[in-house]
């Protein structure tokens, strides 16, 4: 029996699923009943894989929180990657705790998702602009 040669375990890997260390878009929404503020800065969030992957979200990455003078964006990505072959029927939401560097103040919380890439956008996930809260 012969030996496989980096390039064909490579093809190999590549042909079952996703990559180790591949990342897939997620979007993410406020979960319901909490009451958002100036002085908030522990936040309970909901976060979904926006790619069909045969209703699986997968493991939820640290997200990306930029403050900014007007808005705080948060983006989400969660692994692994771009599945092989996916149906679409939905993936779950899963709970985030996200602690802010500093209290949200007077600004907006945004999806950085919906901000950024033009195909997250057009989705469903991104229908308000990618706005989740507005003071």
């Amino acid at each position: 029996m012969g030996t496989l040669t980096p390039v064909a375990g490579l093809m190999l890997l590549t042909a079952c699923g996703a990559l180790p260390g591949d990342t897939a878009d997620a979007s993410w929404k406020l979960a319901p009943g909490q009451e958002v503020g100036p002085t908030s800065r522990e936040l309970e969030l909901l976060v979904t894989r926006v790619e069909c992957n045969s209703g699986v979200t997968g493991q939820v990455e640290e997200p990306e929180v930029e403050v900014k003078s007007d808005r705080v964006i948060v983006t989400f990505v969660v692994t692994p990657g771009r599945a092989g072959s996916a149906d679409c029927q939905g993936n779950p939401e899963v709970a985030f705790n996200l602690t802010l560097p500093e209290p949200l103040g007077d600004r907006a919380l945004a999806d950085g998702q919906c901000l950024s890439k033009d195909d997250v956008a057009r989705t469903a996930f991104c229908a308000d602009g990618g706005l989740r809260y507005e003071p």
